[in-house]
């Protein structure tokens, strides 16, 4: 498992739009932000929607705590309070309420995250030394711990002489008998000396630590500071603009041209002409080019056999993929419909797609058991993903959805199997003619391994609000895995 640990975003969105991008190529599973989402910057609502869409895991920062409430802006230098105050008028309630739910911490397996310190998580204490480490690892047993608040990257470092050290930012791998403190630093207000965001990557699998250094737009969010109306003193990084410390060209320049013809440079060719050139460079290319066609009427039709033969993904489209409008139902009720009759590998269902990445190695069927169904899902290819995917749900902003359903895991299974949301939203550019982005693992909720049935089955089942301009969704059922699964009593509901 691989996990990207991001805090202080700030209401940067153009810092955690750099950094997001950076997560989504380095095959990052999980995402979890360790607080401080607004304050500061210009984008509050834009940044909360995108973390809201993309981020698994939240703690409560200081700051998001005066936001809802749970803390007094007092504490805050007026400056700080001041923004903090202008974004409370630009959010509304839901935002509000959402961050009242957030813990101060959370704990992993061999790791715990929270904003501040760990003894008094409540209190938002800086850790700036490495005494400062001691009461945290006292308090917690954890030996990986994630910290942000101070928007400094460091790696705090104790060991067996039980003397702490903070050592700067460095990849490295856990150590038995040691215990480490990691401030991940910030993404949308660094105060390093250093203008790029900052955030880490934990590999679960290797117990390694990436530190990720990441550009973004100082120009455009300097823009954005002066539309909104905030200080430039909000922004302290913007001084450390790294262009700033380039010389000027003309101071540059190191040659100095010659004042004389004899000094000029000899025996040179003074004009070429295009023309002539051209007509070299294509007698050339049509050479190449017969001798290019040559090889491919030779080889093209056993590449494309070939291609055809390996081709291996498979879409099965259901035969009644009606979308379902949640407006049109009560509250409550199931907004999904499921197969009346049995339906064996490689039939259409007649309410939902099948998407397999290996047809020859991966199958789903629906299978009637002692008067009820359930979904059958086997694969041998665990690279390659084993989809359901519902049809398409209408929804309105700002609607609160549950999904729910129960997975059988044979003894053979390997791997990971899960309910996942696909969302819709418009994306305002053109009210005329709507364009719409969709957020592929919007929300993503896997069987609870303490919710074991008598029947073997675990459940999974999860609750959450959609974020503004929602249009519709979809409910996914698979993963990648190998071995055989059971999924039954798939539930999507509009609650009140």
């Amino acid at each position: 498992m691989k996990y990207a640990i991001v805090s202080d975003i700030h209401s940067n969105l153009h810092a955690w739009k750099a950094v997001l991008l950076d997560i989504r190529s380095s095959g990052v599973d999980r995402i979890i932000c360790l607080g401080d989402m607004i304050g500061y910057g210009p984008h509050p609502r834009e940044v909360l929607e995108s973390l809201y869409a993309n981020v698994d895991h939240f703690i409560l920062g200081n700051h998001d705590a005066a936001l809802c409430g749970k803390i007094n802006t007092a504490l805050f230098s007026e400056p700080a309070g001041e923004i903090i105050d202008w974004t409370n008028r630009q959010l509304g309630d839901s935002a509000r309420r959402f961050m009242a739910r957030l813990p101060l911490s959370i704990a992993g397996r061999g790791f715990r995250c929270a904003h501040a310190n760990f003894d008094q998580p409540a209190a938002f204490h800086y850790i700036f030394e490495p005494q400062d480490a001691l009461p945290g690892w006292e308090a917690v047993p954890e030996p990986l711990l994630f910290i942000g608040h101070t928007h400094r990257p460091g790696i705090f470092v104790i060991g067996e002489s039980q003397t702490p050290r903070l050592i700067p930012p460095e990849d490295f791998m856990l150590e038995d008998g040691k215990r480490f403190l990691l401030n991940v630093g910030s993404v949308g207000q660094p105060r390093d000396g250093d203008s790029r965001a900052t955030y880490c990557i934990f590999d679960t699998a290797t117990k390694s630590i990436f530190w990720r250094k990441i550009p973004f737009d100082l120009d455009a969010y300097r823009a954005d500071l002066q539309k909104a109306g905030l200080p430039e003193t909000a922004a302290p990084f913007l001084n450390v603009d790294p262009r700033a410390a380039q010389q000027p060209l003309r101071e540059m320049v190191n040659f100095s041209p010659p004042t004389t013809p004899e000094e000029a440079a000899h025996d040179t060719q003074t004009v070429q002409h295009l023309d002539v050139l051209q007509r070299r460079v294509w007698r050339w290319r049509m050479m190449f080019g017969l001798l290019m066609l040559l090889v491919l009427l030779v080889g093209g039709t056993g590449s494309w056999a070939w291609w055809r033969h390996h081709n291996r993904r498979l879409s099965i489209a259901g035969t009644e993929m009606n979308a379902v409008y949640a407006a049109d139902h009560a509250p409550g009720s199931n907004l999904l419909e499921m197969p009346d009759a049995e339906v064996v590998p490689g039939q259409p269902f007649s309410s939902w797609d099948v998407l397999l990445g290996n047809r020859h190695r991966q199958n789903i069927a629906w299978k009637i058991e002692g008067g009820s169904g359930l979904f059958d899902l086997t694969s041998a290819d665990g690279r390659s993903d084993c989809w359901l995917v519902s049809p398409a749900v209408h929804v309105r902003s700002r609607d609160r959805l549950m999904i729910q359903g129960f997975v059988h895991k044979g003894e053979d299974f390997q791997g990971s199997i899960a309910l996942v949301v696909e969302l819709i939203q418009e994306s305002g550019a053109n009210q005329l003619e709507p364009m719409f982005e969709v957020t592929h693992n919007f929300h993503v909720k896997e069987p609870h391994p303490n919710l074991r049935r008598a029947d073997g089955f675990y459940e999974a089942r999860s609750t959450f609000d959609l974020p503004a301009r929602s249009h519709s969704v979809r409910l996914k059922v698979g993963g990648k895995f190998t071995g055989a699964a059971l999924v039954r009593d798939l539930r999507l509901e509009r609650r009140p």
